[in-house]
């Protein structure tokens, strides 16, 4: 997948798709549970803004005080005290998991190292409601770091005082960190469910965390209608919707219908962002390559052939647009 918009003196000029994607053998099963070419900021000015926190005052983005200051040489893994590789290798891959590394606010994420890293690039992938679900992403974040793409997948509640968002700004404060340590150049943010209505507000209304936006966004199976981060002010959106965007989401998902993602795309595509939707034979689970379990109401890694072949196609797009200059 290209995104080779353009730039003239009025902004970017979008490269639109809807692409209707069938995969065979991939069951459907209806889920219930609860570096931009147009971009010359410097590293600086991509960061999120650091505002001091405050309990009495929530943030939209706080310093993190209890997490000491990651300084490594560039290009270099973290490995600190308190930062345990799971048995090294994961089997039958090339990665690596950094797991259970606390982030701040006592949450905690892992990472995903690819053993031949491709590109100076890190993704963030946020998952749905769920509380403290990172787990229901490692089957992506382990297909997406396969591609040799970095992927970091963090806990966030919305019981955080802020319906999630102090947790997933902290997130994205140590992405930023670690990407400036490690000598990264681009920062791309996904996510799933209520994870991809989070990260498409932000993207949509940069003024949130202190005009930071990502080099790209992935909206996996999102709703579009509520966020953490949602603000009533119209005024918060972007000018020049210069970010590219891909939204995915499966035909018989009953979690969220599919007619979300489809009038949020042409609601995008009329006002000049550079947007494009695949639609997947599949339900909410499978988009992240995981089915629905009943008894323990959550989602789960599955050994379907379909949805493991829909898996990598997922993983091979994000990893496409990471990697895209």
């Amino acid at each position: 997948m290209a995104f080779d918009g353009a730039v003239d003196g009025q902004g970017c000029v979008p490269t639109t798709e809807y692409i209707p994607v069938q995969l065979t053998g991939a069951p459907a099963h209806a889920d219930g549970y609860d570096e931009d070419s147009n971009d010359h900021r410097t590293v600086d000015q991509r960061r999120p803004q650091r505002v001091p926190y405050t309990a009495a005052t929530p943030p939209r983005h706080h310093e993190i005080a209890s997490r000491t200051a990651i300084e490594l040489p560039q290009g270099q893994l973290p490995v600190a005290p308190g930062w345990n590789w799971d048995n090294g290798r994961m089997p039958g891959e090339h990665v690596r998991r950094l797991g259970n590394m606390e982030y701040g606010l006592g949450q905690a994420l892992d990472i995903y190292e690819p053993e031949r890293p491709r590109g100076s690039v890190a993704v963030l992938l946020w998952h749905g409601s769920g509380r403290n679900e990172r787990d229901v992403m490692e089957p992506l974040a382990r297909s997406v770091a396969t591609t040799g793409v970095r992927v970091i997948a963090p806990d966030w509640n919305t019981a955080d005082g802020g319906r999630g968002r102090h947790h997933l700004a902290a997130s994205l404060a140590f992405t930023c960190d670690l990407a400036e340590s490690m000598g990264f150049v681009r920062v791309v943010l996904a996510g799933w469910s209520l994870g991809a209505n989070a990260g498409l507000d932000l993207v949509r209304r940069c003024s949130i965390l202190g005009g930071w936006r990502p080099d790209a966004f992935i909206g996996l199976s999102g709703g579009f209608d509520d966020s953490p981060f949602r603000e009533p002010d119209p005024n918060g959106m972007s000018a020049h919707p210069s970010v590219p965007l891909l939204l995915v989401h499966g035909s018989s998902d009953e979690v969220v219908p599919i007619g979300r993602s489809r009038s949020t795309f042409e609601s995008l595509r009329l006002v000049g962002w550079n947007v494009v939707l695949r639609e997947v034979d599949t339900d909410h689970a499978g988009t992240v390559g995981t089915i629905y379990d009943p008894l323990r109401r959550r989602c789960v890694p599955t050994s379907d052939p379909g949805r493991q072949a829909l898996l990598t196609t997922v993983a091979g797009w994000i990893a496409e647009l990471a990697l895209a200059d």
